[in-house]
């Protein structure tokens, strides 16, 4: 086997491992968007920017983040 293909089977392995671990910061930001900590959702989409740029749904992400955090401030103060 020439070296070669081995770097393009490696360099294929990190890629998806890339994607997979991108995919768990996904999952964190969801997690951290539901309970309405929208920094640590938008340092967990930023961590899965820099594994996998080309992944649309962090755009998706960022908009809804955009989205609820303006809904939270429209949202009339709670009376005490």
């Amino acid at each position: 086997m020439s070296s070669k293909g081995v770097n393009t089977a490696q360099e294929l392995a990190k890629l998806n491992a890339n994607k997979e671990s991108a995919r768990h910061c996904l999952l964190a930001a969801d997690r951290f968007l539901k309970d309405g900590e929208f920094q640590n959702a938008r340092t967990e989409l930023d961590k899965a920017l820099k594994l996998d740029p080309s992944n649309g749904h962090i755009y998706a992400f960022q908009d809804r983040i955009n989205y609820f955090e303006e809904l939270k401030k429209k949202e009339p103060p709670a009376k005490p």
